[in-house]
């Protein structure tokens, strides 16, 4: 007999379809990081546009958002500087430390101021007067008494009195009076800070706020000093004045200087 040849029966593969399938896999990894990708740099765009339009936005603009309680208010709530603001570059981080300051002394600090509420305070604080009186004559008669291990419990003593009169009072926090700002600019090289209301705590603030914009350059923040070019002046630094637009400002101390040493020597002469 011949014999047959029997055929194996063909094993099904799977290689060609494992390989289908990291590659299917690795294009949805693909997929998924370059999504993410966009979702990142919109993220990151919008975020640079938000960042380029608060720089934008003017020095006025950012006190107000900055500081709201400083400035007026409108009917339909806006804020509103009535004669604007107006500060040089090289003042603005001077006014905006102003104003800071103003803002946490107006909101911050207070003082108590005591009302009081029944009549008997009255007697048991000249009781306590009283006693007080009495025990400096006493110590005066007997000056070897005048020990603290003598007088404590004398001062424990009238004491009760001063915490009885003290339960007769009420204190009331009162903070120091609002402050609106009415115009902030440059003149004549000096800082103008027009404000309304507050106290003399405010105006100290004001005063050196002025005196550190007269030392500071009002282009580039560096140290400066008041210069003139004809009726105009302002506050330059050295470096500001090598640039174009302020070389022919001069220095009001030199020339003051260059013009005694002239009239020395006219009188010397």
């Amino acid at each position: 007999m011949i014999g047959c040849i029997q055929k194996k029966p063909q094993s099904f593969k799977f290689g060609k379809f494992q390989s289908f399938n990291r590659i299917f896999h690795r294009l949805k990894l693909i997929l998924i990081r370059s999504l993410a990708a966009k979702v990142l740099i919109q993220s990151i765009q919008k975020r640079q546009h938000i960042i380029n339009m608060s720089e934008e936005l003017n020095f006025e603009q950012r006190l107000m958002d900055k500081y709201p309680d400083l400035f007026y208010k409108k009917e339909d709530g806006s804020l509103n500087c009535p004669c604007g603001v107006w500060v040089p570059q090289g003042w603005e981080k001077i006014v905006d430390n102003l104003c800071c300051a103003i803002d946490n002394y107006t909101e911050c600090t207070y003082h108590l101021d005591g009302e009081i509420t029944n009549k008997i305070y009255y007697f048991w604080r000249g009781i306590g007067k009283l006693l007080d009186w009495g025990h400096k004559r006493f110590l005066k008669l007997f000056p070897k008494l005048n020990k603290s291990e003598y007088n404590r419990p004398f001062y424990s003593f009238v004491e009760k009195f001063r915490q009885r009169s003290y339960k007769c009072i009420k204190y009331n926090k009162v903070y120091p009076p609002a402050v609106k700002i009415d115009q902030i600019k440059e003149k004549f090289g000096g800082l103008r800070f027009y404000y309304f209301g507050g106290d003399k705590e405010v105006a100290g603030m004001v005063r050196f706020a002025e005196y550190l914009a007269d030392q500071t350059c009002e282009v580039s923040g560096e140290p400066g000093e008041l210069c003139a070019r004809g009726s105009w002046y302002k506050t330059l630094s050295e470096n500001a004045r090598q640039q174009d637009p302020y070389k022919n400002y001069k220095s009001l101390k030199q020339t003051c200087q260059q013009e005694k040493e002239t009239s020395f020597a006219k009188e010397q002469i």
